[in-house]
């Protein structure tokens, strides 16, 4: 049995039994139904390890609880049954890990949940000496990361125009929010302060990380 902790907040009772009933095996459960129940919940001082999130609640939304827990170690997951490619971005900036449409087979469900805490379990326990590899790391990445960052933004572009596929658009951002910590770390060995913008497409600015344009 897995231990670890999953904080569900829906409003929707069957949605939450069915959640319960095929999870409960995996997962410690508990869960929240409105703001007051969440809020109650934090105070207890307790940390989930993975959030899932419903975006519509009666008295609060999914993008609110999400920056309320801004600055909470937990993963979390919005679940919702949209599919604007908006919406999905702006639930990634304010800290998702994943998005996944309601209803999403048990299965898929299960694996997207297990991956999101692998994944935040690799970003909580990295330990790197920045000084021994911080050479390498600025010879070696910055052009590649550079060339990430178009094709990801050309990507996106695509994706949202079509407006068809929120599963592949929820996958190109997390593969963002990678690239992003990536970018973050890459600051961190070349010390500095505000990276360099270059035009790409449409006047859209991205990092010029290697610094030789």
């Amino acid at each position: 049995m897995n231990n670890s902790r999953l904080h569900i907040i829906e409003d929707s009772e069957m949605t939450l039994y069915l959640l319960k009933k095929e999870l409960s095996n995996e997962y410690s459960i508990s869960t929240s139904r409105n703001k007051d129940e969440f809020l109650s919940f934090l105070k207890k001082n307790i940390t989930p390890e993975i959030y899932l999130i419903d975006i519509t609640l009666p008295d609060i939304d999914g993008f609110e609880i999400l920056q309320i827990l801004k600055n909470n170690p937990s993963a979390k997951i919005i679940y919702s049954s949209t599919t604007d490619p908006d919406l999905i971005e702006k639930a990634f900036k304010l800290g998702a890990h994943d998005f996944i449409k309601k209803p999403t087979p048990i299965k898929e469900l299960r694996t997207r949940l297990s991956k999101t805490l692998q994944f935040q379990s690799i970003l909580q326990d990295s330990n790197i000496d920045f000084e021994e590899v911080k050479g390498t790391v600025a010879h070696y990445f910055g052009q590649p990361l550079t060339a990430l960052g178009a094709e990801l933004y050309t990507l996106k572009k695509l994706l949202s125009s079509k407006n068809n596929d929120d599963t592949v658009y929820s996958s190109v951002m997390r593969i963002e929010k990678a690239f992003d910590i990536l970018v973050d770390t890459y600051n961190k060995f070349k010390d500095l302060d505000t990276p360099t913008k270059v035009n790409y497409l449409n006047d859209k600015e991205i990092l010029d990380l290697y610094g030789d344009r």
